[in-house]
């Protein structure tokens, strides 16, 4: 499986001198199999990805399976401005997590609508359809099987687990997510979590190491440093203390870094990947970091 990132700045994207050599595009992941591709999360970072897509395949059809995370704007900011959306040999299938209250059309009609962009959903030349997704659930898409698991994160968010039919190896997506102990932030899991918080901390955490156990790559968001999440634990991001401690629980050899903080400039960046190596290497985790427009074969 060959990895590329697209996009890894979380928030807000970020143009300036001093974000140049991690990227400023928010959160996209382009993951190819043989003829199989995956998009993860169309951050503004997607915009890139298209002018990709299209230099490289156009006028071939491109077909391609899209999962979003979760809709919040710089997950999904770059989808009006996808080249490959206008043009009709092309074909789309477009995950989310779905319930009542999030569903992907329904999200897609509004990002799309013509009030706030160029062309509506409904006319986009691309064949397009949508399935809502939950957690645990599993989904084939030719040379890779794709699983899911709901994270701790405000909305509805999902990680996804994908894993090669042909070489077995598996890169796991874990954005946004942040601690569990209590902070319950997805929609509901307060009330489910009620009288029972730690029995609930402690199934959402065994759940989540089952789901990344030995996986290639764990991809993870690590917005904030230890220092800077104290006090912002709510809004739904990790460390990447935290990362590595899910990367040993669940014996993942590799480990990168992502949804870089829109604050932390390139020199930032830097120290940061620089003191994280050092304990990650005491752990026994080899740790990367997510670069724009940087491929990582799996």
């Amino acid at each position: 499986m060959l990895f590329t990132c697209y996009g890894c700045r979380g928030s807000y994207p970020v143009i300036d001198t001093n974000f140049m050599r991690y990227g400023g595009n928010t959160t996209c992941y382009f993951i190819e199999e043989k003829d199989t591709k995956i998009i993860i999360d169309g951050g503004s970072g997607i915009t890139l990805l298209g002018k990709f897509l299209f230099e490289n395949y156009f006028p071939n059809p491109i077909d391609i399976n899209i999962f979003i995370s979760h809709g919040h704007w710089d997950h999904i900011m770059g989808f009006p401005l996808f080249e490959p959306f206008y043009y009709d040999n092309n074909t789309f299938r477009m995950y989310a997590p779905g319930n009542d209250e999030s569903d992907v059309a329904k999200m897609m009609v509004k990002l799309l609508e013509v009030s706030t962009a160029p062309v509506p959903f409904e006319n986009l030349e691309a064949k397009i359809s949508t399935k809502n997704l939950k957690s645990n659930a599993k989904c084939d898409c030719k040379d890779l099987t794709v699983e899911t698991y709901q994270l701790n994160h405000p909305s509805i968010d999902l990680g996804y687990r994908v894993t090669s039919k042909i070489t077995g190896k598996s890169i796991t997506v874990l954005t946004d997510i942040a601690p569990i102990e209590d902070n319950y932030l997805s929609w509901g899991w307060k009330e489910l979590a009620l009288g029972r918080e730690k029995q609930f901390e402690q199934e959402y955490y065994e759940g989540l190491v089952k789901f990344v156990t030995k996986t290639d790559l764990l991809i993870m968001d690590t917005h904030f440093t230890d220092e800077d999440i104290k006090g912002k634990r709510h809004w739904g991001h990790s460390t990447p203390t935290m990362a590595m401690t899910l990367a040993k629980d669940g014996m993942c050899d590799n480990l990168m870094l992502t949804h870089h903080n829109p604050e932390y400039c390139d020199d930032d960046m830097d120290e940061i990947f620089k003191e994280s190596k050092k304990r990650a290497k005491n752990l026994g985790i080899n740790l990367f970091i997510a670069v724009e427009r940087e491929s990582h074969e799996v």
